[in-house]
């Protein structure tokens, strides 16, 4: 999973075409912990190539975490083709998140 910290870095991640994922989350975070294993167990073939990254709001730029309106953690955005397309708060089971994935897809 890749690691954005300026917005420079979640442009380049968000550009193009395709499903990307992006969590927002805290090392000190058990759900957030969680969650990333989940993420982390997936394959590509199961998520049909969409790619994922994090956010840890204690580190990133502030900015960042304002500009979606984080007021809890975890939280998943999810864009399509450069723009954002879904989000979840709280933790998503492996089906959930594969589930969320699709229906992304198909918007």
């Amino acid at each position: 999973m890749v690691k954005i910290k300026t917005k420079e870095e979640l442009d380049k991640f968000i550009e193009g075409s395709g499903v990307k994922c992006l969590k927002f989350s805290a090392v000190w975070c058990s759900p957030c912990r969680v969650l990333g294993n989940t993420i982390n167990g997936l394959t590509l073939e199961e998520t049909d190539g969409a790619q994922f990254a994090e956010i840890d709001v204690d580190e990133a730029d502030e900015e960042l975490v304002d500009a979606y309106s984080i007021k809890s953690i975890p939280v998943l955005v999810y864009f399509k083709d450069g723009l954002v397309a879904d989000k979840t708060v709280g933790l998503l089971t492996k089906q959930q998140l594969l589930d969320k994935i699709e229906e992304v897809k198909s918007k």
